[in-house]
């Protein structure tokens, strides 16, 4: 019988040795890593060993051996050790022995050979027996726990707060029902995936079989540090969102294979609502709202997103919405994506809050080196309110070679789906929606002095006025929006707005029309014609206090659905809901005519009923829809004046 005890030195016994290049590999939903360095220390401990000469074979003994070491900082070693050993001479002793059952090295069985060579005299075999034979024995300790470099333990990649592991969730839509979201057992579905992870997990769409099947419902990423990767990158650590070591940071996990497709059928593809996320190697198609929409409001934050290697494309609103309002904090930036064919815009940036916003397309703040694509949208490919600021969007494609054209950006309230016809009036009657160009009539002309940019001079004497030929858009269904700014330089009892009237006042020739109420011009008489009405439905404000010189701007939102007047017919001015009183009733849904929709001329030809009007005009809009407060205050708040930094397009 043999033991020995170890004991630890005193003073630093722990060293740092170099080892092997750090790696990282998949454990379930769990991500295992190996930081590469190795560490070698003493440990205090203890081994026994019992030995006994075997039978009939001389000079040979086997052994049986238990160890025990205490290991800071890493896993505790215990096992147990046979051996056999023989001396078949005076200078030759061969041995044989197994490691099992250890709780760090595995099993283990080696053999060894001992020779001992004399130098000079010569030497006699000499047998020893009893106490004496066993006190030449040669001791057998476990030296390797304490001189050599230990097989690594690895360690599971923990969130970047801290919380605990960071998880991968995967996603295949022709993988089998009941996944777990491991590599090996994905989820079929995209939603599952969604409700499995939580803050500063990742989860990882591969192509399946290209289509939408069970990726049709879209994804909301509202914990921070959540990534949506698909497989058109690979499947790489973060050091923004693990803590893990520097040297790890871009470790592929999963190589590149083929971008997934993500939609919804009733909704945005990809919400974002947390910071901190972010989105890349996949293509978000079809989707009934926004392709990827990120919206801050009063105490939400959306800051330090990242878009990288994203399509988005063919998406009923915007393919990206970058908004802030009412506090709330955006930060984002924007490389290598692709946003074209959108029935609105590619891109929207809106800064309409007073905390934080700051958007980078390319070559800003946030780090974007551009390289993305915006073309081939319905609307304009770049809509940005800014508040007078400057959006970076270098380096990117247009469509074609030179950077955008300027019908390709518009400055101001990004437009929703629902704007049928848009004249802004800067230098020109043309419609930036659809083809509904107006005309200007008896010298109508262009002034510098408008609310957004330019606008339209009108003089009542000379009987100035605009029109634009009838479309369905501002006649059809129950619903209805007519925005406009005015600065009048003169009131009178009758001066007309806006209407789409007949002017000789046929009773089946009316839809809508807005005209001044009182002698002195300040309120107004909005009204929504039925089948066989002559101007005997409206709305009649009390608070509108128009006055010369004064730019307003005033909305008209009409829904035919409401129960009563007030819930049909709402009016606005400067974004704020006027008050007032209604004659008749307001029509369940609009009259259709042919008229032309006209600005500044008479509601009708009898003088004593309606007069043009003395002043500018601008920004006319008008939508197939009814717009809510909200929506009224972002257009009342809108600043056309910000830029754009287009530059090495």
């Amino acid at each position: 019988m043999r033991a020995s005890i170890y004991i630890r030195p005193i003073g630093d016994d722990r060293h740092a040795t170099p080892g092997v290049a750090p790696s990282a590999a998949l454990s379930g939903n769990n991500i295992l890593f190996d930081a590469g360095t190795r560490f070698e220390q003493s440990a205090p401990g203890f081994d026994v060993e019992f030995g006994h000469a075997i039978p009939f074979i001389p000079d040979t003994r086997a052994y049986i051996a238990h160890y025990d070491f205490d290991v800071d900082n890493g896993r505790d070693v215990t096992g147990y050790r046979t051996r056999v050993a023989s001396d078949l001479n005076d200078y030759i002793r061969v041995g044989m022995e197994y490691q099992f059952n250890d709780s760090v090295r595995d099993n283990d069985i080696s053999a060894s050979v001992r020779l001992r060579l004399p130098f000079g005299g010569t030497s006699q075999h000499n047998t020893h027996t009893g106490i004496r034979a066993r006190m030449m024995e040669p001791v057998v300790r476990d030296i390797d726990i304490i001189t050599q470099a230990p097989a690594p333990t690895p360690q599971t990649v923990m969130k970047a707060d801290g919380s605990g592991p960071a998880h991968i969730f995967f996603v295949e839509n022709t993988a089998a029902p009941g996944g777990d979201g491991t590599a090996t057992r994905p989820f079929n579905i995209l939603t599952a995936a969604e409700n499995a992870a939580g803050t500063y997990d990742t989860i990882y769409v591969l192509p399946g079989n290209g289509g939408v099947n069970g990726m049709n419902n879209g994804i909301t990423l509202d914990d921070a540090g959540q990534r949506l990767l698909g497989g058109g990158v690979a499947l790489t650590l973060d050091t923004r969102r693990a803590l893990i070591p520097t040297a790890l940071n871009g470790y592929v996990l999963q190589p590149e294979t083929s971008a997934p497709v993500i939609t919804n059928g009733a909704g945005h593809g990809i919400t974002v609502a947390a910071d901190h996320v972010g989105i890349a190697g996949l293509t978000v198609d079809g989707a009934a709202g926004d392709g990827i929409r990120v919206a801050a409001g009063a105490g939400g934050s959306v800051q330090d997103l990242t878009i990288d290697r994203v399509r988005a494309t063919n998406n009923t609103g915007n393919g990206l919405t970058l908004y802030a309002t009412a506090g709330g904090h955006v930060g984002a930036a924007v490389s290598n994506s692709q946003f074209r064919d959108n029935a609105a815009h590619g891109v929207v940036a809106y800064d309409d809050t007073v905390g934080t916003f700051a958007v980078d397309l390319g070559g800003g703040t946030a780090g974007s080196i551009g390289n993305n694509a915006l073309y081939d949208n319905a609307l304009e490919d770049l809509a940005v309110e800014l508040d007078g600021g400057t959006l970076a969007a270098e380096n990117n494609y247009w469509g074609q070679a030179g950077g955008p054209t300027a019908s390709q950006i518009f400055t101001g309230a990004p437009s929703t789906a629902a704007l049928a016809a848009h004249w802004q009036l800067n230098n020109g009657t043309g419609d930036r929606i659809g083809n509904h160009n107006a005309t200007l009539n008896n010298g109508a002309a262009y002034d510098n002095a408008g609310q957004l940019g330019g606008a339209i001079l009108l003089d009542r004497t000379a009987m100035q006025y605009i029109e634009a030929a009838d479309f369905a858009a501002a006649d059809t269904g129950d619903k209805l929006t007519v925005s406009y700014w005015i600065n009048p330089a003169t009131l009178a009892a009758t001066a007309t707005h806006l209407a789409k009237w007949d002017e000789t006042n046929t009773n089946n020739n009316n839809t809508w029309g807005v005209r001044a109420a009182n002698a002195d011009g300040t309120e107004l008489y909005f009204f929504i014609a039925d089948a066989i009405d002559s101007g005997n439905n409206f709305f009649a404000t009390s608070d509108a206090n128009l006055v010369t010189g004064e730019w307003a701007m005033l909305t008209m939102v009409y829904d035919g659905n409401g129960a009563t007047n007030a819930d049909r017919l709402k009016v606005y001015k400067n974004g704020v809901q006027l008050n007032g009183a209604f004659v008749g009733n307001i029509a369940a849904t609009l009259n259709q005519t042919a008229e032309s929709v006209t600005f500044g001329r008479q509601l009708v030809n009898v003088p004593a009923f309606a007069q043009y009007f003395d002043g500018r005009v601008d920004d006319i809009r008008i939508y197939s829809d009814s717009l809510t407060a909200a929506q009224i205050a972002e257009l009342y708040r809108m600043n056309g004046n910000s830029t754009v930094n287009s530059n090495g397009a």
